[in-house]
């Protein structure tokens, strides 16, 4: 943050945003009186109508004074509020100049009209502007945002380890898959990814980023298959999990994934599927105290923060839309983080919060110092306990009530909430977290150009509403932390990568994600497979190996190790599994395998283009398999985050509809691709030459091999094939 603005001092900034701000504290309280004492609207527009800037500010916009007498109350009152700020000047500057002078008036009292209704706990528009001026004072001197609080490390509970009583809690996640519903933050505008469309070059939203060649949006989607599919295979139940989204106007968010979701069919779940609910723009203000300008009665407005979801869900409908479907709870995921879905820790965190009865549930990793993370906190004031969040602009302004870091855990934006509990919570605290972080200038009209002044605006933070959750005693507190592995949890694609950061940047997500694959191989697998290369390395040469699947393999680390037992993956080789159904056991790999199904987790009606789960699946049988051949083309530009790979040669299998691909004993050699029709069963055997016989046969619907999952006494979900 610059220390001057046009070269006036920091002292004289906070002088002037001292002055508007005990002004606006003076005008909102009076407003306050009227509506505590339940006057009508007319009285506070009688009272505002009374201030010498609302006066000299119409006579100096007549088409306006003239536009004010068609107005509603409602309108009439958000522009007198938006003079009574003393920004109608900012606001109108250059407008006496414009053309068409209506389309302008309906554009800005629109926002204000939307300003003003979302924001009305605050106090609406003057609310607003009134909590920019406070945080940013705040801010600029060094202070708390909240005063007399004690921040300590927070209670957890680790799921780091395997045992029984993990096993119980992931089966209680599964098992409650039908009592609950998720939504995502998917409104992020991405700035700092610079995605832009290939053909019309227009910039896009942070869910349209490519990643392992899909959408960040439909990996969300691949997660929650994975997890309905599971609860399929156990209790052979159909889900189709209701899910809210949560977009923006943001570089054509909103409009961006509804094209996604009509493009891809509603992903077999169909519309009614969906509920959908817009993030509101809020203006961005200056240091100066003015709302920025982009153009004459063109407001700069950016996304108001995630902390406005629980409002807006129920403001919308969305909660009661989802209590009318018997969900009881929401599993909330936010759109730039790949990683959350792996292994166990979403059902471990849902199944915690359902066994023990919680309101809120927040999953947690170590932190990394040299990332912008917040972090998890015990919030302890006035004798009363809570389970919080703290972002990392606020570290500086804040005395920790322990020296060792390492026990102050990362916030991931991964929360289980109970909807009954989030409905009454929002009634207390409407819009929680509030901050703001003055972190890049932004450009704003002044005197009919465009100038760079450091600036913010409101923003919120989802998990916060943890902060309406409080005890005497923190044993008594229904909130609750779920501590996990980091690279199980949390590595964002918030950045394009500069050359010198590496951290949250789409390359150390799929660097990341490829450590934890290979894990998974190598621990749980018993695959032998080569070390994980240095991140220097990485960058130069790619990943060491490439393994990725589909969700649906599992998604259980314990599930997939059981469809993938042993072998030996040599050095820059890549193992792709797009595939539910498998069965590979001792695989020497030296190139690059793709097993592909068209249909992973069962049938799609050609009509209604609805999903069904079912038995009608592509299959896949390796034992004893060589792959040899000469793989990714290491010497062309690949993108190996995107998905965006070359190959000299490669194995790839098909599995068109029901089919199966049976091979033992053999090496395949060189580039080669086999299709397996639908409803057929191909084996790969040895000839006489040493050469490979595929032989095709028609089989009968559903009579391809297949695992059957059960559950034993340790709660450990065991599979056995089934022919």
């Amino acid at each position: 943050m610059s220390l001057k603005v046009d070269g006036e001092p920091r002292t004289r900034i906070l002088q002037h945003l001292d002055a508007m701000f005990e002004k606006q504290s003076t005008l909102l309280a009076k407003l306050n009186a009227f509506s505590l004492s339940n006057d009508p609207l007319e009285d506070k527009i009688a009272y505002l109508a009374t201030l010498p800037e609302i006066t000299s500010f119409f006579d100096a916009y007549p088409f306006l004074k003239q536009y004010l007498a068609r107005l509603p109350l409602e309108a009439e009152y958000a522009l007198y509020s938006l003079v009574a700020i003393d920004q109608g000047a900012v606001v109108f500057e250059g407008f006496n100049e414009l053309e068409n002078k209506l389309e302008a008036c309906t554009k800005v009292l629109d926002i204000l009209l939307s300003l003003e209704r979302f924001y009305e706990p605050l106090g609406g528009i003057i609310g607003y502007h009134l909590k920019v001026l406070g945080l940013m004072r705040a801010q600029l001197k060094g202070e708390p945002v909240e005063s007399g609080v004690s921040y300590l490390p927070p209670p957890v509970y680790d799921i780091r380890e395997n045992s029984e009583e993990l096993n119980e809690l992931v089966m209680k996640g599964i098992s409650t898959l039908c009592d609950i519903a998720e939504l995502y933050a998917v409104g992020g505008a991405g700035d700092r990814l610079h995605l832009v469309d290939e053909k019309s070059n227009q910039p896009l939203p942070a869910a349209r980023l490519l990643f392992l060649g899909k959408t960040l949006f439909e990996l969300l989607i691949r997660d929650l298959e994975a997890r309905e599919y599971l609860f399929y295979k156990l209790f052979q139940k159909e889900l189709k999990t209701p899910i809210v989204l949560m977009t923006s106007q943001e570089k054509m968010n909103h409009a961006e994934i509804l094209r996604l979701c009509e493009k891809n069919s509603w992903y077999g779940r169909g519309k009614e599927s969906f509920f959908f609910i817009i993030q509101p723009l809020t203006p961005v203000v200056t240091i100066e105290g003015n709302w920025a300008m982009s153009a004459p009665c063109e407001l700069f407005l950016k996304p108001g923060g995630h902390g406005v979801i629980w409002k807006l869900a129920k403001d919308t409908g969305a909660l009661a839309w989802l209590d009318k479907q018997k969900r009881k709870a929401l599993l909330v995921r936010q759109i730039n983080n790949p990683l959350a879905g792996v292994d166990s820790g979403l059902l471990a965190l849902s199944g915690y919060g359902f066994k023990h009865n919680l309101a809120l549930g927040f999953t947690t990793c170590a932190r990394l110092e040299n990332l912008h993370e917040g972090m998890n906190v015990l919030k302890e004031k006035e004798g009363k306990f809570a389970i919080s969040n703290l972002e990392y602009t606020e570290f500086s302004s804040l005395k920790m009530q322990s020296e060792k870091k390492e026990l102050f855990v990362a916030n991931t934006n991964i929360l289980f909430a109970s909807i009954q509990e989030i409905m009454q919570a929002v009634d207390s605290m409407p819009i929680p977290g509030m901050l703001v972080n003055m972190k890049l200038p932004v450009q704003t009209l002044r005197n009919k150009k465009l100038v760079s002044v450091d600036g913010a605006r409101l923003e919120s933070t989802m998990q916060n509403i943890g902060d309406a959750f409080t005890a005497k005693n923190v044993g008594l507190l229904k909130t609750y932390i779920i501590v996990n592995s980091r690279l199980k949890t949390l590595s964002v694609a918030k950045r394009a990568y500069d050359g010198a950061t590496f951290g949250e940047t789409p390359e150390a997500a799929f660097y990341d994600l490829m450590k934890a694959n290979c894990d998974l191989l190598s621990t749980h697998c018993q695959v032998k497979t080569p070390p994980v290369n240095s991140i220097e390395e990485y960058l130069k040469y790619g990943p060491t190996l490439i393994f990725l699947y589909h969700p649906a393999l599992g998604p259980l680390y314990s599930i997939i190790a059981q469809k993938i037992r042993g072998g030996d993956i040599s050095l820059y080789s890549e193992l792709n599994v797009e595939i539910a159904e498998c069965d590979i056991h001792n695989l020497t790999l030296d190139g690059s395998l793709l097993i592909e199904a068209h249909q992973i987790t069962g049938t799609v009606d050609p009509e209604t283009k609805l999903r069904q789960f079912s038995e009608q699946v592509g299959s896949c049988t390796l034992m004893n398999v060589k792959v040899v051949n000469r793989g990714i083309d290491r010497s062309t530009q690949n993108c190996y985050w995107k998905g965006q790979i070359q190959r000299k040669e490669a194995l790839k299998i098909v599995l068109e509809g029901n089919s199966e691909f049976i091979a033992e004993n053999v090496t395949f050699h060189g580039a080669q691709e086999i299709c397996v029709p639908a409803n057929t069963r191909c084996c790969a055997r040895p000839a006489v030459d040493g050469s490979i016989e595929l032989h095709f046969e028609k089989m009968k619907v559903d009579k391809n091999q297949k695992w059957k999952y059960s559950v034993d006494s340790e709660k450990q979900i065991r599979l056995q094939k089934c022919t």
